[in-house]
């Protein structure tokens, strides 16, 4: 059975089994990105951009490039004062993190499968 979420899909920099395990500790961190969400609401541009610079740095370690792009810009508009598109770029940022939970959790099953 092929994967229904494929590493294009996300973005990642998927090289093994052995590799996933990398991924799952960074996914938690960037799960914990909620911080962004009020920041967005609130135009608190220096939390706005403390999270997304965050969240840059988390997505680059797995090579999750959509995710990536999307806070690279987001932090560039907040240091800019210029929040534009900020709808946009968490929707791609949930976006992202969805399918590389889905990536982590088909990968996981895969794993068990072949353990037992």
């Amino acid at each position: 059975m092929s994967c229904p979420v494929k590493t294009v899909d996300v973005g990642l920099q998927y090289h093994s089994e052995a590799h996933l395990r990398d991924y799952q500790p960074v996914v938690a961190q960037i799960e914990l990105f909620p911080h962004i969400v009020p920041a967005i609401a609130l135009k608190d541009l220096s939390q706005v951009v403390q999270s997304a610079h965050y969240l840059k740095g988390s997505s680059a370690n797995v090579g999750a490039k959509a995710m990536h792009s999307a806070a690279a810009q987001l932090e560039k508009q907040a240091q800019q004062n210029q929040l534009a598109q900020e709808e946009e770029l968490l929707a791609e940022l949930m976006d992202s993190l969805h399918l590389i939970r889905g990536f982590i959790v088909y990968r996981k099953s895969q794993q068990s499968k072949r353990s037992v």
